[in-house]
């Protein structure tokens, strides 16, 4: 966190770590989940089944679910269905989104290295610099969403970083950028993913350097189905009433939670964590923190899913 804020935000809740902070919510998932475990426990003699509870690591990276998914343990459980939450900071408290269909994007990650001959920058003809590659590879990847995606798809491409050059008067190797697609439809994926792949391509010899395209991840989307919606809604009508109930366009960022959700039934909620009338930060925002009058709506909604999921 900026020291311009640990000030104001300074409470017992902060991390001991200097400039590390859960801007994303992650201890509120915990301490909802533990609040569910209680439920539960006070209650077991109604429970029909076993419940599990997961508490998944590694979200922020979204590298988690799947390194659970391959441990023998996880292999072993049989579950039926799964159910799980994120906070969301645009959601007052006391409210939840329940939904079917589309919740949160698949995405692509991808390292891009374009290599070219390096020099001296006086001597621009005996060199072949990447960082001018770099820079029109950047500009034509940005008609993949503006020409290659029909105006009712959902495609986002970004280049989050880029990386090459030493000084003023050099022309160097290489030059590696990272980025991202996000998209709904594995049409739309695969197609973005082709036209990426065919401009880093023609544009690396058009200025005659050699390209690398590497995908380093790659997670599905987050969608709920149409059963598994009104077992969730039935689960958040117990736990916080009709009224509490919202509906919101879909997010295009990704959550690793899809994982489970190809091989188990599962259904994915947002539960409201803004305080009404306050500023609202979003996620990874050095200011970002939730309500926690919202833990017991947390807890209550993951308690009663287990309830409504072993009655179905």
């Amino acid at each position: 966190m900026p020291k311009s804020h640990a000030k104001e935000w300074e409470s017992d809740c902060m991390s001991r770590n200097p400039g590390v902070a859960h801007v994303c919510g992650h201890d509120f998932h915990t301490a909802a989940l533990l609040g569910a475990a209680h439920i539960l426990s006070r209650n077991r003699e109604s429970l029909t089944g076993n419940a599990i509870l997961l508490f998944q690591p590694a979200e922020e990276t979204t590298s988690g679910a799947g390194k659970i998914m391959e441990t023998e343990a996880f292999q072993s459980l049989g579950i039926d269905m799964i159910f799980g939450l994120h906070n969301r900071p645009e959601v007052t408290t006391g409210k939840v989104v329940v939904q079917p269909g589309p919740m949160m994007s698949a995405k692509k990650n991808f390292v891009l290295r374009i290599k070219g001959l390096g020099g001296h920058g006086s001597m621009p003809h005996k060199c072949i610099d990447p960082i001018v590659c770099a820079a029109a590879m950047i500009q034509s990847l940005q008609t993949i969403v503006s020409r290659n995606t029909s105006p009712q798809e959902t495609l986002v491409l970004s280049i989050g970083s880029i990386h090459g050059g030493s000084c003023e008067n050099l022309v160097v190797d290489l030059v590696e950028m990272t980025g991202s697609m996000r998209y709904f439809t594995p049409e739309g994926g695969g197609r973005a993913a082709e036209r990426l792949e065919k401009i880093v391509e023609a544009t690396a010899e058009a200025y005659e350097c050699h390209a690398e395209l590497v995908y380093q991840e790659q997670i599905p989307a987050v969608i709920n189905s149409g059963e598994m919606y009104e077992i969730a809604r039935r689960a958040a009508v117990e736990a916080m009433g009709e009224a509490a109930i919202l509906q919101t366009p879909p997010s295009v960022a990704s959550e690793d939670f899809a994982l489970f959700m190809q091989e188990i039934p599962g259904f994915f909620y947002w539960l409201g964590v803004g305080r009404e009338g306050e500023p609202c930060y979003s996620w990874h925002n050095a200011r970002f923190h939730t309500d926690d009058d919202a833990l017991k709506y947390g807890a209550s909604l993951l308690a009663w899913s287990v309830v409504e999921g072993q009655r179905a």
